[in-house]
């Protein structure tokens, strides 16, 4: 958890201390990454642009992607597992007969 709030400072501190900034969208409800770079140096700005996309999508979508993939696989192998302990598994309830009184 406290890995998660670094991160999140990592990617959200650039603007505050000058590199890259924020502006209001379009209808100027919200407001987020400023991604034209108007009046800004190009190369400066790439970079900019480069870090937000890489550490706040491409790395966050792989560690998730990653997750599931290994959720996938557990979920086969106990599966997989499970098919083969029930196969060797005899229930006593089919041996047990009811008899009349």
């Amino acid at each position: 958890l406290i890995f998660i709030w670094i991160y999140t400072l990592i990617v959200s501190i650039p603007p505050i201390i000058g590199w890259g900034t924020f502006s209001q969208n379009s209808l100027h409800v919200s407001c987020g990454v400023k991604w034209d770079g108007s009046g800004e140096d190009p190369m400066i700005h790439m970079a900019y642009v480069f870090f937000i996309y890489m550490f706040g999508f491409v790395i966050p979508v792989a560690i998730i992607f990653t997750c599931y993939l290994k959720i996938i696989k557990t979920i086969k192998l106990k599966a997989r597992l499970g098919a083969i302990s029930s196969n060797n598994w005899r229930s006593p309830v089919g041996k047990c007969r009811m008899e009349k009184d």
